[in-house]
């Protein structure tokens, strides 16, 4: 399920019997309830997988989806270290050819958002993506 949504892909789930409050249940709620959060962004971006995204700590994956009109992009993320500690996450938009973006809004997925800041370092974009819990997050840059 975090391969589904990292990808960007619509979740088609079938599952019986169903135990609503099992572990996974709650998982796969939230993280269905995350993707409603940035769906919009997802149905009006194209998919460019990792063009323009910079090196990342090991064992945390990400995509980017370039808004149709030039304007935003959308990073979903997948951490699977343990440790889930803060990282930079640089990104190029000259590659993605788009305008500089100058906040990030930051998507939990314990339904949380946090407003971030993007940097500008040289011709790059950096964002300091805070620690947190649960490895799925998503990032909406305007």
């Amino acid at each position: 399920m975090n391969q589904v949504f990292l990808m960007g892909f619509r979740f088609d789930v079938l599952g019986y019997p169903q135990n609503r409050a099992s572990d996974f249940n709650l998982y796969l709620r939230n993280l269905i309830a995350l993707r409603k959060k940035i769906k919009g962004e997802l149905y009006s971006a194209a998919f460019k997988d990792t063009i323009g995204l910079g090196p990342r700590p090991k064992q945390v994956e990400a995509r980017v989806f370039r808004g149709k009109d030039g304007e935003g992009l959308i990073v979903t993320l997948f951490d699977r270290r343990i440790d889930t500690t803060a990282f930079t996450l640089a990104i190029d938009p000259a590659a993605l050819q788009v305008k500089h973006p100058r906040q990030a809004t930051l998507y939990t997925l314990d339904g949380k958002e946090q407003l971030l800041d993007c940097r500008a370092v040289g011709t790059k974009v950096e964002i300091n993506v805070p620690a947190r819990t649960g490895a799925p997050a998503a990032l909406v840059l305007h």
